[in-house]
């Protein structure tokens, strides 16, 4: 019980983190195969919450060589490493864990390593686990770094350029001329008709009698008309004279030749036309660029409104997260601080797991990054809040439990006492009872036959006390 109230005193005093100075190997073996083991071993350790408010973040993992490294992180705070490494061992496989913390932590990297085994337990049901405390591996060594756990999303690594591994640095490169490769190409049939391909269509004797007497009548017929023309003579020039018609003179029309007045134009004077072409391109492409301005500022608006829309129904929905979620809390935190005495710190961790649980369960209820963003920076001023309230709760009920123990303490001493003197310094005589409840430091000074109040500060027992010596005053007695 003293060692939860001392544990829980230091939680809420928030020690300061300083060098790891406290060890734990926990070693494990299960007869999964080493696949699965890493696979879900790397899960378990990003998913779970180790303690009220701790979680391990894994900085590096190296599936071929089969180790884990993770750091310890409380409320924002590094406090410590965990390194798993992993081999095949027989036909299972083998765990080993070594984890440290700072000086001012509140568990002992033992107490993880148990856990650390429990939940390895639930999910190889045959594993089986050792754990060493205050033990250091030989040749082990680390480098401890501040941590820092952003809330959004990592950015991305930068990529070194390539390099070309086969020229160096004042490497001289010969260029050589290619050589050419003459391509012959196929010869090429002509392309053949497909008329040809198709046949020839059958005539009958009819049909072909029919057209010989055809041909020979078109024949005779031209033959006709050729002889004709030839045996006609061509009339003589004088016959043709002769047979002329003749026109009387008195309807031969005469007609003087005289100059045809001309009327003199006039046209209205036309101006040559200009080509508009080019300054109504000009004037078309201003249009255009105006109209494209105007869109894109149309566009950039609405995407201003369209964010303005969604920043307000995230706030919304966050808010109305965080009023979920501290209506539960506070009921969890007001039937905490009615607990009293050791009531109080035996209900510490129980309710601080059902308020991280609360939380939790609501966060998971947001449907995007910026939502769970904005309620994780208001959630966990209240979650150090809650933190605070219950420390100083369990603290002053601590410290009035250990006042009265430590009136019991010296009420039992007493007595223990008492009984010693009695049996001449014996301490075998004294009650178990009584003696199991004093402290291994004044079990240790009565088997050496030392009063524990001669060297404690406590006021010697009056009975017990050294007698003054002539002239001098003794010690106070007990009152």
């Amino acid at each position: 019980m003293k060692k939860v109230i001392w544990a829980l005193l230091t939680f809420a005093l928030i020690s300061v983190p300083a060098r790891a100075d406290k060890w734990a190997v926990g070693t494990y073996h299960t007869s999964q195969p080493l696949d699965l083991v890493f696979e879900r071993t790397a899960k378990l350790i990003e998913s779970k919450e180790w303690y009220i408010g701790t979680r391990w973040h894994i900085q590096s993992i190296n599936r071929k060589q089969g180790t884990i490294h993770a750091a310890t992180v409380s409320w924002g705070e590094y406090w410590g490493d965990i390194y798993v490494s992993m081999a095949t061992q027989g036909t299972g496989t083998s765990i080993e864990a070594v984890m440290t913390l700072h000086s001012g932590a509140i568990l002992h990297p033992a107490s993880y390593a148990e856990r650390f085994g429990k939940a390895l337990k639930k999910l190889f049901p045959d594993l089986t686990f050792e754990i060493k405390r205050d033990v250091i591996p030989e040749n082990f060594a680390f480098g401890v770094g501040q941590v820092s756990i952003p809330l959004v999303a990592a950015t991305a690594p930068v990529v070194q350029p390539m390099q070309n591994p086969t020229v160096n640095q004042g490497t001289t490169v010969t260029l050589e001329p290619m050589p050419l490769v003459i391509v012959t190409a196929p010869a090429v049939k002509p392309m053949q008709s497909s008329v040809a391909d198709q046949g020839t269509v059958p005539i009958s004797p009819a049909q072909v009698n029919s057209i010989d007497n055809s041909l020979q009548q078109i024949s005779a017929s031209i033959s006709q008309q050729t002889t004709s023309i030839a045996s006609t003579p061509a009339p003589a020039v004088s016959q043709l004279q002769n047979h002329a018609p003749t026109v009387p003179e008195i309807f031969a029309p005469t007609v003087a030749q005289e100059p045809m007045p001309m009327v003199p134009l006039i046209a209205t004077v036309v101006q040559p036309m200009q080509n508009y072409a080019p300054a109504q391109m000009q004037q078309m492409g201003e249009a255009t660029q105006q109209l494209g301005n105007s869109l894109m500022m149309m566009g950039a608006e609405m995407d201003i409104l369209a964010a303005r829309n969604k920043q307000h129904v995230d706030e919304d929905t966050t808010r109305n997260a965080v009023t979920q979620f501290l209506s539960n809390a506070n009921q969890m935190m007001n039937r905490y601080l009615a607990t009293s005495d050791s009531e109080a710190a035996g209900q510490f961790e129980i309710t601080a797991e059902a308020i991280t649980k609360a939380r939790d369960d609501v966060y998971v209820t947001l449907t995007n990054p910026n939502q769970r963003y904005m309620f994780n920076r208001v959630t966990n001023g209240y979650m150090l809040a809650f933190g605070k309230q219950m420390g100083d709760h369990v603290r002053q009920q601590a410290s009035a439990n250990r006042e009265i123990d430590e009136e019991q303490y010296t009420v039992n001493l007493h007595r223990v006492l008492d009984s010693w003197y009695a049996n001449d310094k014996d301490w075998r005589k004294i009650a178990p009872e009584m003696r199991n409840k004093l402290s291994e430091r004044d079990k240790g000074r009565l088997k050496d036959g030392i009063d524990p109040e001669t060297i404690n500060t406590r006021t010697p027992h009056p009975e017990h006390s050294p007698q003054p010596e002539a002239g001098g005053q003794g010690l106070t007695s007990r009152k």
